[in-house]
C-alpha cells in the first residue's frame, strides 16, 4: 500500500494492505479526503494512488453526478461518525461507483475508524446484484406470462391450501389472487363433490410423484358449467417437499363445438336418410299406386257389371277394403318422408278433434277414460292427413294403457311462442316466434325410457307387437308438411305428453258445409273423347273400360310421344286427356306442354301415384286437375264427364 499522506499509522496501514479487500483510509472530516488505498482497490477502481490527490478527486472521479456526490459524501460521514462514537457500522449503503475506465461497480463500503483514520473495506457485488436483478426480472416476466395465459394455473400443498394462483384462476373464482392464497380448495367451490375430487387428484400427484392428465368439469361461482383439460404433475421444492401444479385449460368452447358438430352430423345423417327414403318411397308409391289403381278400377266394374243379388259382391268389397288400406300404407310412407300431398284448407282444430269422437272408439281400449279440453284453435291443414295425426296420438296413448285402467286428456288452444319454447328433438328446422295452435295428448301409461323416446318417431320401429312402426313416423312427416314442429315429454310409469304445434291461421275457420247427397257416376251421353295417358297397360286398359262403361269413348297411348301423335290425329274429337305424371322418355309435364302447344285450351287431369310430382304450376292456364293413384273411378268418370261438359272439342 502507497500512502496518500504521511500521517497514518503503520499497524492499520499493513492490516489494510494485507486485506484481500480492496480498501482505503480517510480522514475523519465532513469532508473526508483519501489518505491511503491498497492494490486490490487499485485492482478494483483502476484508479492509481496519485491520482487519488489531496481534496475531493474520489468523490469527483467515482461520483461524477454532483448529488450523488452529495449524498454518497453525506452518508459516508454519518457512518463515520456512528464509528467513532463506538456504534457498530456493518456497512454504508451500497453505491454504483465509477471506475477509471468509466464502467460501474455496485459496492458496499464496510467502515470503521481507528487511529483517527476511517478505513473501509470494499465488497464488490456487481455480479450478485446483477444476479438478483435478472432473478426480478425473470421472476417478473414468469408472473407476467403466467398472468397472461388464459390457463387456470395454481400450486396446491399437500393440504389442499393453494400456495400460487394466477390471474385467470384469480378471476374464474372472482377473487384476488392474494385472496385465494392458503385457501383451502372447498372453501371457493360452491359444488362440494367437485371440490374432494380435485383435492384427491392433487394429494395423489404428491404422494405418487406421477402426472394426471384428464377431462372434467368446473361449475363456476356463476353457476355455469366448464369443461377443462386438466394437467397436474408434482413440483418439488429445494427443500425435497412436493406440491402439485396444475394447468386447467377451459375447453368448453370446443366442447360445445364438437357437440354442435355430432349434433350437425346427425342432422346430415338425419336429413340423407329421409332423402334416401324419400326416393325408395316415392318409387314404391309410384309403382304400387299404379298397381292399386287398376285393382280398385276393376273391383269398381266387376261391381258395375255384376247383379245385384250377386254373391261375388262381399269378396269384392273384401277386395275395395284391402286396397283402402294398402292406399293408406302408401300414404303413411309418403308421409313420413314430406312427400304426401296436402290439400290444404282453413280448419277448426277443436271441430276435427270433436267431430272424431265416434272414430275414437276403435282405437280406445275399454278402459281408457278419454277427457277432451278444447279451445278454438284455427290452422291451416289437410283434414285427412289431420285425422291420421290425432288418431296415431290417440291410439298410441291407449296402448300405453297397457289394458290398464288410465285416463287420456286430448287438448287444443293457442299459445305465443318464442322459438325457445319451438325446439324439438324430432324437427331440425327452427321455428319463428308468433301465435300457435296446438294439440296434446296426454296419458297417464307406462311412460318411455329415454332411449326408446329417441326412436319413437323412427320408421318401422315399435314396441309393439310386429306389424306396427309407421303410425308416428307418419305423425312426424304430416308435422314437418304443416310447417310445424312436435315434442314429447315421457318418463317411465309416469306417462307421456305429445305437443303439436302448428302455425296459427289468419283467417277463421268457415262454417261447416250444409249436407248433400252423393253423386254417383251417371251413364254420360256427352260430345268428345277421353285420352287416357299411362305407361302402365294394365292401368291404362282398366280406366279406359271404366270411362266406356259410363258411356264416354275413350282412346289411349302408353307414352308421351304416342299420346302427341294420337292428340294430332284425332285434334278435333278428344276434349279431355287424362295423363300419368311419371313416365320415361317424356313425363307427363313435358307432354303437357307439348299438348297445350297444338291446344291451348285443352282440359287435362292429372294422375299419379307418386304424389309428390304433382305440384301444379301457378301459371298453368287452365289448371289442369289432379287425382292422386288409387282414386275412386267415379271420380275420374265425373271429372272427365265435367270437363266435356265445359269445353266442347272444335268440329
Amino acid at each position: 500500500m502507497q500512502p496518500v499522506s504521511s500521517d497514518s499509522e503503520s499497524i492499520l496501514l499493513a492490516m489494510l494492505d494485507a486485506s484481500p479487500l480492496p480498501a482505503l483510509v480517510a480522514t475523519l472530516d465532513d469532508e473526508p479526503q483519501i489518505v491511503a488505498v491498497n492494490s486490490g482497490f487499485t485492482a478494483l477502481f483502476g484508479y492509481e494512488p496519485h491520482e487519488l490527490t489531496s481534496g475531493d478527486a474520489w468523490w469527483s472521479l467515482a461520483y461524477p453526478d454532483p448529488n450523488y456526490r452529495r449524498q454518497m459524501c453525506s452518508a459516508w460521514s454519518s457512518a463515520v461518525r456512528s464509528a467513532a462514537a463506538g456504534e457498530r457500522v456493518r456497512r454504508l449503503v451500497e453505491a454504483a461507483v465509477r471506475c477509471r475506465d468509466t464502467s460501474l461497480r455496485d459496492v458496499e463500503f464496510h467502515i470503521g475508524v481507528h487511529a483517527g483514520r476511517a478505513f473501509a473495506l470494499c465488497y464488490d457485488v456487481t455480479a450478485r446484484r446483477r444476479t438478483e436483478s435478472e432473478l426480478r426480472e425473470a421472476r417478473a416476466f414468469l408472473q407476467c406470462v403466467l398472468d397472461t395465459s388464459p390457463s387456470l394455473i395454481f400450486v396446491a400443498d399437500e393440504h389442499g391450501r393453494l400456495t400460487f394462483v394466477n390471474r385467470a384462476m384469480a378471476e374464474y373464482y372472482g377473487m384476488s389472487p392474494e385472496a385465494m392464497r392458503s385457501k383451502a380448495t372447498e372453501e371457493f367451490h360452491r359444488d362440494a363433490a367437485q371440490a374432494a375430487g380435485y383435492v384427491r387428484d392433487d394429494e395423489q400427484v404428491i404422494r405418487s410423484g406421477k402426472a394426471i392428465v384428464k377431462e372434467e368439469v368446473a361449475t363456476a361461482p356463476g353457476g355455469r358449467r366448464h369443461w377443462f383439460h386438466t394437467v397436474k404433475v408434482p413440483l418439488v421444492q429445494q427443500d425435497g417437499r412436493v406440491l402439485c401444479l396444475g394447468i386447467a385449460t377451459d375447453i368448453t368452447a370446443r366442447r360445445d363445438a364438437e357437440e354442435s358438430r355430432s349434433k350437425l352430423e346427425a342432422e346430415m345423417w338425419q336429413s340423407q336418410k329421409l332423402v334416401s327414403l324419400g326416393v325408395l318411397a316415392g318409387g314404391i308409391a309410384h309403382e304400387f299406386n299404379n298397381l292399386l289403381a287398376a285393382l280398385r278400377t276393376n273391383a269398381h266394374l266387376a261391381k258395375a257389371r255384376l247383379p245385384a243379388d250377386s254373391d261375388i259382391h262381399p269378396l269384392l268389397r273384401n277386395i275395395e277394403l284391402a286396397i283402402q288400406r294398402a292406399a293408406q300404407l302408401t300414404e303413411q310412407m309418403l308421409a313420413y318422408v314430406g312427400q304426401g300431398l296436402a290439400s290444404l284448407e282453413t280448419l277448426s282444430l277443436a271441430a276435427v278433434v270433436d267431430e272424431m269422437t265416434t272414430l275414437f272408439e276403435a282405437v280406445l281400449s275399454t278402459e281408457a277414460r278419454l277427457r277432451m279440453e278444447l279451445e278454438p284453435a284455427v290452422v291451416d291443414a289437410d283434414a285427412r292427413q289431420l285425422h291420421q295425426v290425432i288418431l296415431n296420438l290417440i291410439a298410441n296413448a291407449s296402448d300405453s294403457l297397457g289394458g290398464k285402467q288410465g285416463q287420456i286428456v286430448i287438448r287444443t288452444g293457442t299459445r305465443e311462442l318464442e322459438p325457445e319454447s319451438l325446439r324439438s328433438d324430432f324437427v331440425e328446422e327452427t321455428l319463428p316466434a308468433g301465435s300457435y295452435a296446438f294439440l296434446e295428448v296426454e296419458d297417464d301409461g307406462c311412460g318411455m325410457t329415454p332411449a326408446t323416446r329417441a326412436r319413437v318417431f323412427e320408421p318401422f320401429f315399435s314396441t309393439k307387437f310386429a306389424g306396427h312402426g309407421l303410425g308416428l313416423s307418419a305423425v312426424l312427416g304430416i308435422v314437418r308438411r304443416h310447417r310445424g314442429t312436435i315434442q314429447v315429454d315421457s318418463e317411465p310409469d309416469r306417462g307421456t305428453r305429445v305437443v303439436v304445434l302448428l302455425p296459427r291461421a289468419s283467417a277463421p275457420a268457415p262454417a261447416p258445409p250444409a249436407p248433400h247427397a252423393m253423386l254417383a257416376a251417371p251413364h254420360i251421353e256427352t260430345g268428345g273423347s277421353v285420352l287416357v295417358v299411362d305407361d302402365d297397360p294394365l292401368v291404362r286398359e282398366t280406366l279406359c273400360l271404366a270411362l266406356q262403361d259410363s258411356g264416354l269413348r275413350a282412346l289411349s297411348a302408353g307414352s308421351g310421344r304416342d299420346a302427341t301423335e294420337l292428340f294430332k290425329r284425332h285434334l278435333d274429337e278428344i276434349g279431355v286427356v287424362v295423363l300419368d305424371l311419371t313416365m320415361p322418355d317424356l313425363d307427363g309435364w313435358q307432354c303437357l306442354e307439348q299438348l297445350r302447344a297444338i291446344r291451348h285450351d285443352i282440359s287435362v287431369i292429372l294422375i299419379s301415384g307418386y304424389s309428390a310430382a304433382a305440384s301444379v304450376p301457378a301459371h298453368l292456364d287452365p289448371a289442369p286437375s289432379f287425382l292422386p293413384k288409387p282414386f275412386d273411378p267415379d271420380e275420374l268418370v265425373r271429372e272427365a264427364a265435367r270437363l266435356l261438359q265445359q269445353a266442347r272439342p272444335p268440329k
